[in-house]
């Protein structure tokens, strides 16, 4: 479970088996400014359930690799 995704200034860890579906979810809510469920973990990895807004989300970034930036500490 190395991938991430941030909602505006949350940051989520995606599963493996679930990073095509979150990734496709994502960009369907952006396009269409739709309503979508996601099914993530959070800092501690407990599973939880995110509803992404995608007409209110002021960006989304998807990390396939969630490897440390050099800027970043892990």
């Amino acid at each position: 479970m190395d991938k991430k995704l941030i909602i505006n200034q949350f940051e989520w860890s995606v599963a493996d088996e679930d990073a095509l579906a979150v990734a496709e979810a994502v960009e369907q809510a952006m396009v269409n400014r739709t309503t979508v469920q996601l099914r993530l973990y959070d800092k501690e990895r407990r599973p939880v359930t995110v509803y992404l807004n995608g007409a209110a989300a002021a960006f989304v970034v998807f990390d396939p690799h969630g490897d440390p930036r050099p800027s970043q500490m892990s």
